[in-house]
């Protein structure tokens, strides 16, 4: 007697972060990104990640459970597989370095005009990522229109608030930042 039918699968769950899984992952940037530092604090016995703005790092480390920040950035993003809005927040140094060569490059730029197709293979420490530009096309139709009908606020993340609720208040990162002029 089989537990499960013969074609049975867990079905996926839908998250509102986009984390790259192994093979090629695409997506489309829809908006500019926040930029900043991430620590990893303990709150009520639960680790949770505490946010800062470029121009508040942290100096005194002793509060946070890792005792090192690193720098993240966070986008919103459409992801394909999930059809879905989500934020894709990146703290790996090789992904934000070929990102800002497709930036930098006057073939590229704009992450808003192409697809990236995210290529990621190994496990833990052994993990390698490839970042490729897909051709040049309009965004599509059903992000534009997910992004209008459910708003996200990534500067919710400074302040440890949910970015996809839409009762949260927060100021646009760029009024608060002297180093995002």
């Amino acid at each position: 007697m089989n537990l499960y039918p013969t074609e049975y699968e867990v079905p996926a769950s839908k998250s509102n972060y986009f984390k790259p899984k192994q093979g090629d992952n695409v997506l489309r940037i829809l908006d500019i990104p926040i930029l900043g530092w991430l620590a990893w604090e303990t709150v009520n016995g639960k680790d949770k990640p505490k946010r800062f703005r470029m121009s508040e790092k942290p100096v005194d480390l002793r509060p946070f459970k890792r005792q090192e920040v690193k720098h993240f950035q966070a986008f919103i993003v459409w992801g394909y597989e999930e059809q879905a809005v989500q934020i894709w927040e990146i703290t790996q140094k090789s992904i934000m370095e070929a990102l800002q060569n497709l930036y930098k490059d006057e073939d590229w730029g704009d992450f808003r005009e192409y697809d990236l197709k995210i290529n990621r293979t190994g496990e833990d420490l052994d993990t390698k990522y490839v970042v490729s530009p897909k051709p040049k096309k309009t965004m599509p139709e059903q992000a534009l229109t997910a992004l209008l009908d459910r708003p996200v606020k990534l500067e919710a993340l400074y302040e440890g608030l949910d970015p996809f609720d839409p009762n949260v208040k927060v100021t646009s990162v760029y009024d608060n930042d002297p180093l995002m002029d």
